[in-house]
Formats: C-alpha cells, structure tokens, sequence
C-alpha cells in the first residue's frame, strides 16, 4: 500500500478531477510528447494546456524537461500488461508481471 499524506492526496484528486487532465495524462502515458503535440487534441489554448500540464506536475502525475526550446512531458505512471490480458492499465507500483516505463526510453 502507498502512504501519502492528505493533502498529497488532495493535491493528485484535484489534478484528476478536470477532464482535460485526465485526457492529458492518458495521452502521456502512451509516450513523451511537446505541449503542441498536444493541444491540436483539444479545444482549448496553448496556455490553458500548458496550465494543465503544471497542475499535473505539481501533483506529480508529469514530468517535464526542456529539450532546446521545446517542452516535454511524460506521465510518471508505470505502465503494466496483465498478464494474459492484452490491455494497459496504470498502476503506481509495477504490479506483478508489469514491464516498467520509464519517460525517456522511447527514444
């Protein structure tokens, strides 16, 4: 079990709670992308994205790194197969049978 403490907690559920967030952080854990790989996806701003994006890194859902001009991002999940199941699923531990993700190796 992860201990965290409350307001931990409440800083990641406030994070998870708008649904351009939690769409942001699906697309991050298929793989690092700019913020303007990600804003044709939505119908919002360059910097209401952008201020997403800091929401999710404050709750430490988000990594981002600054490669030149560019800004990346990738989520800070593991990413895990099931075995036998074919399908993602999140999982802040690993879980049995999970191959880690790490942001930066899909290079």
């Amino acid at each position: 079990m992860i201990k965290c403490s409350e307001a931990t907690l409440d800083t990641v559920f406030h994070a998870l709670a708008d649904p351009h967030r939690r769409a942001i952080l699906r697309m991050l854990t298929e793989h690092e992308r700019s913020i303007g790989e990600i804003v044709p996806a939505f119908p919002i701003s360059f910097v209401a994205v952008s201020n997403h994006m800091k929401v999710l890194e404050q709750a430490g859902l988000v990594i981002r790194r600054k490669q030149g001009v560019i800004r990346c991002a990738a989520s800070t999940a593991v990413v895990s197969t099931p075995p036998g199941t074919g399908s993602m699923r999140m999982n802040a531990s690993g879980g049995s049978g999970s191959t880690p993700w790490t942001p930066w190796s899909l290079r």
